[in-house]
């Protein structure tokens, strides 16, 4: 039996007509948001609410392409060593500015955010240390020659020393700790309901178009694509697949697909000689050894 691999399509459905308050955007999405720190668990609807809050070094455009974020532009000093000029200008939300020590203190907590379920030291792992070389240049010491780190820090949002340190994970959800560089500051955050956001005027890309953004979470999907279509949201995230022709014949609305990066295996089990769970012989009793290891089955 051959691994098959999923290449899963990421869809957004919206309205045509403007939305129903002028300066307000509504979204609705489908997975919880489980907390407003960035660091705190690498999933998908906290990464989607952390984007509008906080940058990153380096970002992706629509086509998954890397291009400079809170970075203005990066090279290679040596094999072992990446230097990051960092943009000019950049201040928190609350006016402070934006430093490569924020750069280093976000490296130092990504991997060590108590209580995470899974966070982001995967993409941190090689740098083995962090030099400060003026406040708008840090460079990055990895124990090896690592060419993807520029890639791996566009999954890694930047969050500021001087309000992140000695922060709880509570502390950014109550907003208190929740100062980033994003185009929108977070005005208030009720989990498993929604979060709300307010613009950023002092944006460093400029401002954006809509004043506040209501982020909410429907995880009904009938009641996600009802809302849409109901006119109570603008804008909603995993398009069930179920409504999916109905909402591309409606012509209020409008889809957009793309690629997803996530890749999903499905394997065989191997790790074990016997024992292997939801394996059993026709009776449903459990088989002497791991029916998988035998290339008969495999073929089969």
């Amino acid at each position: 039996m051959r691994p098959v691999l999923i290449a899963a399509l990421c869809a957004l459905a919206l309205p045509a007509a403007a939305q129903r308050e002028p300066g307000v955007l509504n979204i609705g999405i489908g997975g919880a948001i489980t907390s407003v720190d960035p660091h705190f668990y690498n999933a998908s609807p906290n990464n989607s609410l952390a984007m509008h809050i906080f940058d990153r070094l380096v970002e992706r455009d629509a086509k998954a392409q890397p291009f400079p974020g809170l970075a203005a532009s990066w090279r290679v000093v040596s094999d072992t060593v990446w230097e990051f000029r960092l943009r000019p200008g950049v201040t928190w939300h609350d006016g402070r500015a934006f430093t490569a020590d924020d750069v280093a203190f976000t490296i130092q907590r990504a991997p060590n955010v108590p209580g995470s379920p899974g966070g982001f030291g995967g993409f941190v792992r090689a740098i083995e240390r962090v030099e400060v070389v003026d406040p708008l240049t840090v460079r990055f010491h990895t124990a090896r020659p690592h060419p993807l780190l520029p890639t791996e820090l566009a999954s890694v949002a930047v969050i500021s020393k001087h309000a992140g340190d000695g922060a709880a994970t509570e502390d950014y959800n109550s907003g208190k700790a929740a100062i980033g560089t994003g185009p929108y500051r977070l005005s208030a955050y009720r989990p498993g309901d929604r979060a709300e956001l307010a613009r950023n005027e002092g944006y460093f890309r400029g401002a954006e178009p809509w004043a506040r953004v209501n982020y909410r979470f429907i995880g009904n999907d009938g009641a996600r694509s009802a809302a849409l279509l109901a006119g109570d949201v603008d804008l909603i995230d995993q398009v069930p697949s179920t409504d999916l022709g109905k909402l591309k014949r409606d012509a209020r609305v409008t889809v957009s697909e793309v690629q997803g990066l996530r890749l999903i295996y499905l394997v065989t089990d191997h790790s074990r000689q016997k024992d292997v769970p939801f394996v059993s012989d026709n009776d449903g009793k459990p088989l002497p050894s791991n029916p998988f290891n035998d290339v008969r089955v495999r073929r089969g």
